[in-house]
């Protein structure tokens, strides 16, 4: 069995004769800094200080955090295999709702990945019941834990189990299986690699270049130098000289004072100002740096120059498969190896998945256009779309439907049953014509207002918005066929959207004057939005009367 501390230890006393307390020699042991070439210290807590790492591990935690993390149970229906949400399960609730008493499942997910970045490992022991279920998942920092390999398979060793972690009573020594283990990058069995580690000397550059631009600014943004002097001054005249040349000429309040040089003393400039040191290129290099150690786009730390997507949902594709796709995979392979029993695993009847859908939710129109080919297509029902867009279900929106022309989705057993089939096909084909046909004539009404608010002058807006109202007659002739064949009152439904857009647009007036233009433009998206689902009710809940 490989004790890896007594040998570090060993090692750490071989050949040294200094002291206890020497800072440098005892973090090396431990582990827990690099030193740098340009002579910064880097760990985990120093390397946060650099706002790329910062945001990078915050996007990374904080995207992977907000997606759920189900447990589903596998099940045989009439038309195949497919699965169910496994809500009784007990790692259901785990990985969902709280990790413990103490994390909710949502924080948890951030400090395993936080830590897996930072340190290359992150961990939590798996508390169990009598029957072997798991009932708690607790986290315990990683410089607290060794993983060790005895030849056949890993084990782990707590180091301090009393102020680690999310629980007092953690084993000092814990098995393979109860260990929630989640590792970066890997090159044998002792645990993955930490970022921070191989990236310590683009950081220590980088705050080293931070360090040098805040005291060049605090000595009041001059280059250092040298006084000299043709004579020769005594030890208590070089002090009291130099105590007064900086109270009167160090620091950001002294910046530009002029200096009285006395008894032939000259000044030369020493070093080089930060424009020829080159901080604002330098700077750019480190974010580039680190979105490749971090296998993020450039963009995604603010590097808006190398962005190069037509679309939100295309970038967040290659965001997902570049960055997030490898966490998530791990995450879930370690909960369906250590969170089910054995007999689970091998029936392969339960398993954990990660729902991706709000990772790729696109805009309205690009939403809207796939949900219509969806439920047209018999893939969703008009209840799990409207589930979707955080909508309560309708009566009858839970049936699937396909084209007439297709064959349906229930088999039909006589011409009795296939000839209703075609009639409810037909009914719904008429609703969803519908339903189009009063989306348009909103839209082209949105179009037609948005563009006269836009046209207002600032000086004359909340007038402007008043007088809107006298576009009611037309509001009435582009609006009335649609809403007649909707099975709503024209003159109602007009006033009511009249109503909305004006106070819309008079809430969005509530700013200041250069963010009116970015007001309206936003309150144009929910306005689109906002008919889409008017229209949605009008015909699901006051079907028209042929």
């Amino acid at each position: 069995m490989a004790i890896k501390f007594l040998e570090k230890l060993k090692r750490a006393f071989k050949g040294y004769s200094g002291s206890l307390t020497d800072v440098e020699h005892w973090d090396n042991f431990y582990n827990t800094s690099t030193q740098t070439s340009s002579g910064i210290r880097v760990d985990p807590d120093k390397a946060l200080t650099y706002s790329p790492v910062w945001q990078g591990i915050d996007l990374i935690s904080g995207d992977i955090s907000r997606l759920p993390l189900i447990v589903y149970e596998r099940i045989e229906t009439e038309h195949g295999s497919g699965k169910q949400r496994a809500t009784n399960h007990a790692a259901y609730n785990l990985l969902k709702r709280k990790a413990n008493s103490r994390l909710t499942a949502n924080l948890w997910r951030s400090r395993m990945i936080s830590h897996a970045l930072l340190y290359g490992n992150a961990y939590s022991w798996i508390e169990r019941d009598s029957n072997f279920n798991p009932i708690g998942l607790h986290w315990i920092h990683s410089e607290n834990v060794e993983c060790c390999w005895d030849g056949t398979r890993n084990y782990y060793r707590i180091r301090n189990n009393t102020t680690c972690g999310d629980l007092d009573h953690i084993p000092k020594v814990v098995a393979y299986e109860e260990m929630f283990h989640l590792q970066g990058l890997t090159v044998d069995y002792t645990g993955g690699c930490g970022i921070v580690h191989f990236a310590a000397q683009v950081i220590g550059k980088q705050l080293a270049a931070d360090q040098y631009g805040a005291e060049f600014f605090a000595n009041g943004a001059v280059a250092a130098g040298f006084l000299s002097h043709p004579g020769q001054l005594s030890e208590d005249a070089r002090k009291n000289f130099l105590r007064g040349w900086n109270q009167r000429h160090q620091g950001q309040g002294n910046s530009h004072r002029v200096a009285l040089l006395e008894e032939g003393i000259t000044w030369s400039h020493m070093g080089i100002s930060p424009s020829d040191s080159q901080l604002v290129e330098l700077a750019g290099f480190g974010i580039q740096d680190i979105a490749r150690f971090f296998n993020l786009p450039p963009g995604k730390l603010g590097d808006d120059a190398r962005t190069s997507y037509s679309s939100v949902e295309q970038e967040n594709r290659s965001y997902f498969n570049s960055t997030l796709g490898k966490w998530i995979s791990r995450i879930e392979a370690e909960a369906n190896c250590k969170l089910f029993t054995q007999r689970e695993m091998d029936s392969d009847s339960h398993f954990a998945e990660f729902k991706l859908d709000a990772l790729f939710k696109a805009d309205t129109s690009e939403r809207f256009s796939a949900y219509s080919t969806a439920i047209q297509w018999g893939i969703k029902s008009r209840n799990e779309v409207r589930a979707e867009e955080n909508l309560n279900p309708v009566s009858g929106g839970e049936v699937l439907i396909t084209p007439l022309n297709m064959e349906p989705i229930d088999e039909i057993s006589n011409e009795e049953d296939e000839f209703e089939e075609q009639e409810a096909g037909e009914e719904r084909s008429d609703l969803l014509a519908r339903q189009a046909a009063l989306v348009d004539s909103f839209k082209r009404v949105n179009k037609r207002m948005m563009l006269r608010a836009k046209k207002i002058p600032e000086e004359k807006y909340l007038a402007g918005v008043n007088s809107l109202t006298d576009q009611l007659p037309i509001l009435r002739e582009m609006l009335w066929p649609s809403l007649l064949l909707a099975g709503a009152d024209p003159d109602l439904e007009c006033q009511r959207y009249l109503d909305h857009i004006t106070d819309g647009l008079l809430n969005a007036a509530d700013c200041q004057p250069e963010q009116l233009k970015t007001r309206i433009t936003d309150f144009e998206t929910t306005l689109n939005e906002w008919v889409v689902t008017r229209a949605i009710d009008l015909l699901e809940k006051e079907p028209c009367k042929r």
